[in-house]
Order: C-alpha cells, then sequence, then structure tokens
C-alpha cells in the first residue's frame, strides 16, 4: 500500500512539473489557435459554406426517386366486363430526371457560392492574426508584470535595510524620529506596489489562461521573448500599400463583393428558360385501358414569363449588397491606412522611450549608489536617499515597460501590414 502511496506522490509530482514548464510564445499561439471558439466558429461557417457549393452543384446531376402509391377506391367501375376503375389500385416506378440547361443559373450560383467559400477563408485568416496578437501581448504583459514584481521586491528591501540602519541610529541618537517614520510610510508605499504588480501579474496570467484554454490551477511560465529587429518600413505610404495587398480582410471583402455580383446576375437568371430530361418505369394494376407497367421519356422545357417582379426585386437587393460591400471597402482602406501609421509612429517612439529609460536607469543607479554612501558618510540626508531609491526603482520599471512597448509595437505593426 505505501508502494502505491509514493509511486502516486512521484506521478502527481512529475504531471505538476510538467504543467510548470515554460511555454514557448509559438507554443502559446498554436495552443491558442486549437482552442479557440472564434476561430471554430469560423471554421464551422466555412464548412456550411462548402456544403453550400455542393449544393448548388446537386441541381446539375441527376436525380433518381422511387415513388410509389396506393388508394382504395369504391365501388370500382365496369363496362360489358371490362374493369374500369377496381378497389385495389397501386402504382410503383422510378423516375430519373436530368437538367439539360440552366442558361445561368447553375453557374453563377456555383461562382457565388465559391466566393463566399474563399471570402470566410481569408476571415478565417485574418481572425488567426488577430488571435495571435493577442496572445503575444498577453505574454509580454505577464513577463512585464512578473519583472515588476521583481523590483517591487527588491525595492522593498532595500527600503527595510535602509529603515534597519535607520532604527539602529535612532537608538544611537543619531536620527531622528522623524527620519524612521518617513521611512516607514515609503516602506509601506512599496508594499501597497508589491501587491498591486501581483495583482496585475495574476490578472495578466488569467487573460492568458482564457486565451489558451487553460483551466485556472493551471499555472503560465514563459520564456525570454527575443529582441525586435529594426525591420521597419521607412516610407509610411509603401507601408500602406504593403498592407493593403497583404491584409487578409481586404481580400475577404474582395471575395464578398465578386460573391455578391454573381448573386445579381443568378437572381436575374431566374426568369431564362430551363431545359431538362425526365424518364421514368411505372409498375401498377392492370386495366381495362392501361397496362401493367409503362416506361416513358421525354424534355421538358420551362421558361417563366411573368412572375410578379420578384426576380427584379431580388436582383436590385443584390445589387444594393454590391454597393454596400463597395463603399465598406472602402472604409476599410482608410482604417487600413490609419491603422498602419499608427503602428510607424508608436514603433518609432517606444524606441526612443526605450533609450531614453536606459540612460535614465544607468544615472539612477549611480544616484542610488551615491546617495547611500553619503548617508553612511554623514554628508547626506535620509531623504536623498529615499528620493534616489525609489528613482531606482521608477527607472527599472521604465525599461521594462519600454521593452514591452517595443515588443507591442512590433506586434501591433505585424497586424497591421498583414504580416502573419
Amino acid at each position: 500500500m505505501r508502494k502505491w502511496l509514493l509511486v502516486s506522490l512521484l506521478w502527481a509530482g512529475l504531471g505538476n512539473a510538467a504543467l510548470a514548464q515554460p511555454l514557448s510564445l509559438e507554443k502559446a499561439r498554436q495552443q491558442a489557435l486549437e482552442q479557440s471558439p472564434s476561430l471554430a466558429k469560423l471554421r464551422a461557417r466555412l464548412t456550411e459554406m462548402e456544403q453550400k457549393v455542393a449544393e448548388v452543384e446537386a441541381g446539375g446531376r441527376p436525380h433518381l426517386e422511387v415513388q410509389a402509391r396506393y388508394s382504395y377506391i369504391t365501388p370500382p367501375l365496369s363496362f360489358s366486363g371490362f374493369p374500369l376503375i377496381v378497389n385495389n389500385n397501386y402504382q410503383a416506378g422510378v423516375v430519373l430526371e436530368q437538367a439539360l440547361a440552366t442558361f445561368g443559373r447553375l453557374s453563377w450560383g456555383r461562382q457565388a457560392a465559391e466566393l463566399q467559400v474563399r471570402s470566410l477563408e481569408q476571415e478565417l485568416v485574418r481572425e488567426r492574426e488577430r488571435l495571435a496578437y493577442q496572445v503575444a501581448v498577453a505574454y509580454s504583459r505577464l513577463q512585464t508584470t512578473r519583472q515588476s514584481i521583481g523590483v517591487a521586491e527588491v525595492s522593498l528591501a532595500s527600503r527595510e535595510r535602509f529603515l534597519k540602519d535607520l532604527n539602529a541610529r535612532e537608538k544611537a541618537g543619531t536620527s531622528a524620529r522623524f527620519e524612521v517614520l518617513v521611512a516607514e510610510v515609503a516602506r509601506a508605499q512599496d508594499q501597497q506596489r508589491l501587491v498591486l504588480a501581483r495583482q496585475q501579474s495574476q490578472l495578466a496570467q488569467s487573460q492568458l489562461q482564457v486565451l489558451l484554454g487553460w483551466p485556472r490551477s493551471q499555472a503560465v511560465e514563459t520564456l525570454p521573448l527575443p529582441e525586435v529587429g529594426d525591420q521597419v518600413p521607412s516610407e509610411p505610404d509603401q507601408a500602406v500599400t504593403v498592407a493593403l495587398s497583404r491584409r487578409a480582410e481586404i481580400q475577404a471583402i474582395d471575395y464578398a463583393v465578386q460573391a455578391a455580383e454573381a448573386k445579381v446576375h443568378l437572381e436575374e437568371s431566374q426568369t431564362n428558360p430551363t431545359l431538362g430530361l425526365q424518364t421514368r418505369y411505372d409498375q401498377r394494376n392492370a386495366t381495362t385501358f392501361q397496362t401493367s407497367n409503362q416506361w416513358s421519356v421525354g424534355v421538358e422545357m420551362r421558361w417563366p414569363l411573368f412572375d410578379g417582379g420578384l426576380a427584379e426585386a431580388r436582383s436590385r437587393q443584390a445589387e444594393a449588397v454590391v454597393l454596400q460591400l463597395q463603399e465598406g471597402k472602402r472604409e476599410l482602406e482608410r482604417q487600413v491606412r490609419l491603422e498602419v501609421e499608427e503602428a510607424l509612429v508608436r514603433c518609432a517612439s517606444a524606441r526612443e522611450n526605450l533609450e531614453v529609460s536606459q540612460h535614465n536607469l544607468v544615472s539612477a543607479r549611480e544616484a542610488a549608489r551615491l546617495g547611500e554612501l553619503r548617508f553612511k558618510a554623514g554628508v547626506g540626508t535620509h531623504q536623498e536617499v529615499l528620493d534616489a531609491q525609489a528613482r531606482l526603482r521608477d527607472a527599472q520599471q521604465g525599461v521594462f515597460e519600454a521593452q514591452q512597448a517595443i515588443q507591442e509595437a512590433h506586434w501591433q505593426l505585424q497586424l497591421a501590414l498583414g504580416d502573419s
């Protein structure tokens, strides 16, 4: 029994260790793509439209049908001993129908359905890009918030050491009670910052867990992100041109426009004739004027001369849909231009901010070091040390946030350019 208990505990430990394995950004994106309800919904819609194509194509294939009926008629009728109507009447047969010419109905219907499938495929591509961007941002923010916890813990430890030193000085009579109280307030503020950093980290982890489809109990361990390169388009107009040619939703709306135009032709073709072949074989009860079996074959043409304006009304509806989609594309192109220019500005400002933050961190570290030395030498005040420690903490946090801003700006530019 003890043996099995030890094995179970060991297995549980190995399972928890497996769950704690670091997750790379690429694996996180793949996990989110596999678990995304929005992608699953789009894939279901795509399957629906693919079956719509199959439905339209089925109209051009042979249709084979079995027909049977039975009726009881009373009274029977006969003439000079020859039965004309009998009590028990039955008929069973096989009918084969084949469309010979639909004069545009089949071809336009198939074209409209196929273009709608292509439009949905592009929507699926864009949704994948959006989800990959959301995962990357959540991943980066989780790392930054955890770094913020580290900064807050280091700052708090520094405050604790300084407060301990002040308490010793107060007992020795070289520091006033006021200085100790000010240091205690600074320590409390750092404790609050640590609590806030942990809260933000938990929220960032929850956001990433939701995107990954993970339970709350399954912690996410991240890996360091690679540095972002400097490959940023220098010409905004060129970048916009690239985005307009790559963005999946623009291609989706192009296909949607073509599908709507095909729908216009489809509705206009509803007043065209149709030509079909029908052949059938029937087995039935024999009477004086009908044999026990019959085979027939023929060609049928139908031409709706007047439908009350139904086809015209539907074609005008389809034309209005085309116009809506075309205007929607114009609006989308403007939005794409705005997104690209915003992402370019954000990339440039993020890099400038990182340079300033890194320079500020170097200065803050040196200031904190000198402040402590001055205080220990008796030429500096406790307030100088507190201020220097606060500036160092803020500078460290500023570098982490600037690095995250560069990552997010890079991913935003990729999303704006349609660079999946």
